[in-house]
């Protein structure tokens, strides 16, 4: 619960993937709450080497694990918008 002082404990939100909008409760996460992943906006591996940086929230997105994989897997590593446009547009299930 937030206490006034600060955000929330993570355990109290709702958690949702920002490309797909699979989400689950919070009283869902003991289960399936490792179904989520922070996905680097600007991979690691495009690092110059020795090359420090603050972590800030805007440099992560909250991604199912299916979406996690999948994104880096496209042409879009830093940009979850047109990953989902590029991509979840024409996705059918059957």
């Amino acid at each position: 619960m937030n206490d006034g002082k600060g955000a929330a404990p993570l355990e109290a939100l709702s958690i949702k993937c920002e490309a797909c909008d699979y989400a689950i409760s919070p009283k869902d996460q003991l289960i399936w709450g490792t179904g989520f992943e922070l996905h680097h906006l600007m991979p690691w591996a495009e690092m110059q080497e020795g090359v420090e940086r603050e972590l800030i929230a805007d440099d992560f997105a909250v991604l199912c694990a299916t979406c996690h994989r999948a994104i880096h897997r496209s042409d879009h590593v830093s940009d979850v918008r047109r990953f989902v446009h590029e991509f979840w547009r024409n996705v059918v299930f059957e």
